[in-house]
């Protein structure tokens, strides 16, 4: 794997003398072309707002606190799901500076070196756990975002941290030393072009991103307009559970018996085209081979994706793992992997060709033959609607835990083979890849294919775009030819 980091061979007593250290990390140095530039330099400002008074949370109202919770490793946009709602009194009475559309936002205490953009404008503000950088009108951000998002930036990170107690900080001064490296004529006789395509790549990135939020929104509003609209006559009444109910669900716990479970599989048994369960036999956990050991990057072929919910968002791959094992997969091809414990829910489709294991926090699910069917049997299990019933139906305990038998008693709607490919193809669409790009066509063809293809696609792509990002920002430190083609 790359480094940028260069450890020297021996450091002299008068250097150990001089910073007042006997810590090696205070002597790394990072790889960098010899460039004068630094990130301050790029800055129209940089802030870290101190922490907002805790008094000031709430939830209903129009502004908000971005922590470093909303921040990853795996994502350029905001989750507003991760934003905490906070009084306008306190919004206005503490010296904060506002964020704008076009800043980025940079982890320096938990998240280290993790970095997202701002694409919408909303009132909000941050804590002390990130920075705010604003560049000067002439500078390119999406350059700068494309430096941040690679592992060059995360050693220079681990460079330039401090340490108190058990937690890495970066300050403010720190981050704005960073040297940004610029493209040279070593990389290629027209070094703009180079620092051209690396901000369409990330803007690239940024929209597929923007595509799979807006195709998981449409999916989940798609199953519940539906389910909807299509009720047999009857209206839905509760009642408080009988001896006989307890007895048939084994169960004491109140979340599967309470009025709004009972109200969205009310909804589900009331459809109009019906409903099913799943065959428990088609269902089994996924299992830790004896023989194994991991890796973060896939080292030859012998090495194969290893999935946990650690490495599922949603219905996305957030990052990858790999494994060596000679044991053969329980996952086949068209699988589904669904979290089996804490936040379930979440899922992703294993495409033929694939070679996935997955350890035993996950269910592997074979319902269906047929492609399309499974594909909507995730987009459900994963919808807004199927994730709320399996987290009621989870078994509680010190860490909560959905067991097959719990998932097949979740009912499952029975849409027509239509709406279900409709839906379906919002998640997975596969269509050929742009061929004929050129640095002034690249980014519009780009987004035209990006509202076409599905969620499986796009997430896929981002992988491929960012071993892409590497590949251009290592050439450029390490001052290496670089092909446009």
């Amino acid at each position: 794997m790359k480094s940028y980091i260069i450890k020297p061979k021996s450091v002299r007593r008068s250097e150990v003398f001089n910073i007042n250290s006997y810590s090696i990390r205070d002597f790394l140095v990072i790889k960098n072309i010899d460039n004068p530039l630094v990130l301050k330099d790029l800055l129209e400002k940089s802030f870290i707002n101190s922490n907002i008074d805790s008094k000031f949370y709430f939830e209903n109202t129009n502004h908000y606190l971005l922590t470093n919770k909303s921040i990853s490793s795996n994502s350029l946009l905001l989750d507003d799901k991760t934003l905490t709602g906070i009084t306008p009194e306190g919004y206005k009475t503490k010296k904060a500076c506002p964020v704008k559309v076009g800043d980025i936002l940079v982890g320096n205490n938990g998240s280290l070196g993790d970095c997202l953009i701002i694409k919408e404008q909303k009132n909000i503000i941050t804590n002390s756990n990130l920075t705010l950088l604003r560049f000067k009108q002439e500078v390119n951000p999406y350059y700068i975002l494309g430096l941040l998002f690679t592992k060059w930036f995360k050693d220079c990170c681990r460079v330039i941290s401090s340490k108190s107690g058990t937690q890495e900080f970066i300050t403010r001064s720190a981050l704005e030393s960073v040297k940004i490296p610029f493209p040279t004529t070593a990389n290629h006789s027209n070094p703009e072009k180079v620092e051209t395509f690396i901000s369409l790549v990330i803007q690239n990135i940024i929209d597929k991103e923007e595509q799979i939020k807006l195709k998981n929104k449409q999916i989940n509003e798609l199953i519940e307009k539906e389910l909807r609209e299509n009720q047999k006559a009857g209206s839905f009444s509760y009642s408080y559970p009988k001896i006989s109910d307890l007895k048939e669900e084994t169960r004491l716990d109140t979340g599967i018996y309470e009025r709004e479970f009972k109200k969205m599989s009310k909804l589900i048994e009331n459809y109009s085209n019906g409903n099913y369960f799943l065959n428990e036999k088609k269902i089994s956990p996924g299992v830790t081979p004896k023989d194994y050991y991991f890796s973060d990057y896939k080292r030859n072929k012998n090495f194969h994706d290893w999935v946990t919910p650690k490495n599922i968002n949603q219905r996305q791959l957030a990052f990858h793992t790999y494994i060596f094992t000679k044991t053969k997969s329980k996952v086949q091809d068209n699988s589904l992997i669904l979290n089996g414990i804490r936040y379930v829910g979440n899922g992703i489709f294993v495409e033929k060709g694939y070679s996935v294991y997955t350890n035993q926090n996950t269910l592997i699910i074979n319902q269906f033959e047929e492609k399309f069917k499974q594909l909507f049997l995730l987009c459900f299990l994963t919808s807004d609607l199927g994730k709320k019933m399996q987290m009621i139906r989870r078994n509680f305990g010190i860490v909560p835990i959905l067991y097959t038998e719990h998932l097949c008693k979740i009912p499952i709607p029975n849409f027509s083979e239509s709406k279900q490919q409709s839906i379906a193809k919002l998640y997975y669409n596969p269509l050929e890849k742009n061929k004929v790009l050129d640095l002034e066509n690249y980014l519009e063809k780009e987004q035209i294919r990006n509202r076409q293809v599905g969620i499986f696609q796009l997430n896929m792509e981002i992988f491929d775009l960012r071993e892409q990002l590497e590949d251009l920002v290592h050439k450029i430190v390490m001052e290496e030819k670089i092909e446009i083609s």
